[in-house]
């Protein structure tokens, strides 16, 4: 039976399109239903299907109060037909919100992208967003093509803005989903009730929005991110360091043996290794037994990666900026010209195509090739919900066999003298700025497999050339304690207001690993070889035979980077911290 009132029928409760929400909304799950499969595993993922489980509970409640209301009041209409409805030509301004971040990102990444990459980020992404504002047209009678167009875009800006929510609030594979659901309804909520106000307002909101922040991403470019290949700046900066190694002018070396830069990302001693639960003395000893001698007390005064090998291979206090870092690896450092003035050929064997950021090597051998891949890793990235330092692994782009193919070629090769720098595991955390509960026991994994092929590559060395100059080095800690980043970031210190930087802090960020097998017939200049960046000094007064080399060119043995909220070491001593004026390495 049903009921007849007048309080019903003018109660807003009965006036409210509860069909049209539920279709909206009906709509909504089957978009994140369908682009669940087009995502890989991360943030995205999770938060779609999440939001996924909330709107099909939403949808068959409406759904149920819907059909109570149809059977208990009288002339209670659920479903309402709409006027088949166009949308407005300036509607696809606002496809600008979600595009935004994408704009953001390909000026960014510079160093990933070339024109073409750039250029079909920008294409798909407008081509795919446009389908925000044509697809509810189709709709129209059925849901109201504003509501539907709304629910769009602010479910596909928070999709796209997602890697920066990341990188802000330090989260990894799962984010704080309350947030997420909050920021989607306010971005919802502003948009469809502008829109309703007054739609061209919301079109010149968005505009502005774009324009500002695009103008922001191009004249304040993301540190270590935009490039442009500027081959003068770094003629400029090896004119500057060039009266560093007049020394080395002119000068021959007694002894030409093939040498080997063999670095292990992320490679740490044992005296490190054990404050993490793990043992690593078995590896030590198997290099000790082949005629390594292992440097204890060694740390690298950078922190990552780019700042620590580049003043290796520059032999300088400072790195140079981003795009001559590239040059740097690609063959035009200090130390690749000196070895080509020797006569070496020179080799550069590394797992990632941007070291040499879009310029061709001037090594004689170099692996990868160039590509224009890199728009795969930016779109993979964004459809994921955050970039991360391993992005081309994760994306099927690095081929591990090619890589280890063409540096066991190259070690094989009969041309001598040569000299090899190569870059593989086992590699730090992901860096989110959070640490996961299984971080330490992932990077033992992977330190397993980076010992395996560490055996096999000096195995190589060894049957080709058993008196060849090989050196193991680390380029800085892997990151496994505090938040599993670079504790200078203010979030964690924000959660704990008493946490002070340790001695095991500052291992797992510029702590290192170095091992070398001298040659029988030197005589190895390495009585203060402490730094990884003094590793040519050292090998240069050896191969010149010449102790005043190292002198000249060894370096200030003091931390440059930030890493460690500033906490530094100063000559192996700590400067600050918990462990203030006490030795970096016990050596117990």
């Amino acid at each position: 039976m049903k009921y007849k009132s007048k309080v019903f029928s003018n109660n807003i409760l009965l006036r409210v399109p509860y069909m049209d929400i539920c279709f909206a909304l009906l709509a909504l799950y089957l978009f994140l239903f369908g682009i669940e499969f087009m995502m890989p595993e991360g943030i995205n993922k999770t938060f779609s299907s999440d939001l996924k489980s909330v709107v099909l509970n939403l949808v068959i409640l409406l759904f149920l109060i819907t059909m109570m209301l149809y059977f208990l009041i009288d002339g209670f209409k659920p479903f309402h037909v709409h006027p088949f409805e166009m949308c407005k030509p300036d509607d696809f301004i606002l496809v600008l919100l979600p595009f935004t971040p994408v704009a953001q990102y390909v000026i960014s990444n510079q160093d990933t992208l070339t024109f073409y990459g750039g250029g079909y980020l920008i294409f798909t992404s407008l081509l795919l967003m446009s389908l925000i504002v044509i697809v509810p047209v189709f709709f129209s009678r059925l849901i109201s093509r504003v509501l539907l167009m709304c629910l769009g875009l602010a479910i596909c800006f928070v999709l796209v803005y997602m890697p920066i929510l990341v990188l802000d609030n330090s989260w990894h594979k799962e984010g704080e989903f309350q947030f997420q659901v909050i920021l989607f309804l306010f971005v919802f909520s502003i948009s469809i009730f502008v829109y309703k106000l007054n739609d061209k307002l919301l079109k010149i909101m968005l505009f502005v929005f774009f324009i500002t922040n695009t103008m922001y991403s191009i004249l304040f470019p993301t540190d270590n991110f935009l490039s442009n290949n500027n081959s003068s700046s770094y003629i400029s900066y090896k004119n500057k360091m060039g009266e560093r190694f007049k020394p080395l002018e002119n000068k021959v070396m007694k002894a030409k043996p093939d040498i080997y830069l063999l670095t292990y990302d992320s490679y740490v001693v044992n005296e490190t290794m054990l404050q993490y639960g793990i043992d690593n003395s078995v590896q030590e000893n198997y290099l000790r037994k082949n005629g390594f001698k292992i440097y204890n007390d060694n740390y690298s005064i950078a922190a990552g990666t780019w700042g620590t090998m580049a003043r290796i291979l520059n032999i300088s206090l400072t790195a140079p900026s981003y795009e001559m870092q590239t040059q740097v690896f690609g063959g035009e450092s200090y130390v690749h010209q000196t070895l080509r003035q020797q006569g070496y050929e020179l080799a550069g064997i590394l797992p990632d195509e941007i070291f040499w950021e879009k310029r061709k090597p001037t090594l004689d051998y170099f692996y990868p090739e160039l590509n224009n891949e890199g728009y795969l890793v930016i779109q993979n990235s964004m459809l994921k919900g955050e970039f991360n330092f391993d992005a081309k692994q994760k994306f099927g782009m690095f081929n591990e066999n090619k890589f280890i193919e063409s540096k066991r070629n190259f070690m094989s090769k009969n041309n001598h003298p040569k000299f090899l720098h190569s870059h593989t595991g086992p590699g730090h955390s992901q860096n989110s700025g959070k640490c996961r509960e299984d971080e330490t026991a992932l990077f033992k994994d992977r330190l397993i497999k980076a010992n395996i092929e560490m055996k096999d590559d000096i195995s190589t060395i060894q049957k080709n050339n058993p008196n060849a100059l090989i050196i193991i080095n680390g380029d800085h800690g892997p990151y496994l304690t505090a938040n599993c980043t670079s504790i200078a970031q203010g979030y964690f210190l924000s959660k704990n207001k008493d946490f002070k930087v340790s001695r095991i802090d500052l291992q797992d960020r510029f702590g290192t690993f170095l091992a070398i097998k001298w040659p029988k017939n030197v005589k190895p200049v390495d009585q203060k070889l402490t730094i990884t960046q003094d590793i040519f000094p050292s090998v240069f007064a050896t191969l010149f035979a010449d102790k005043a080399i190292f002198n000249e060119l060894s370096l200030l043995p003091d931390t440059r980077n930030n890493a460690a909220n500033g906490v530094r070491v100063k000559n192996g001593i700590i400067s600050g911290g918990f462990h203030n004026g006490e030795k970096l390495y016990l050596n117990e």
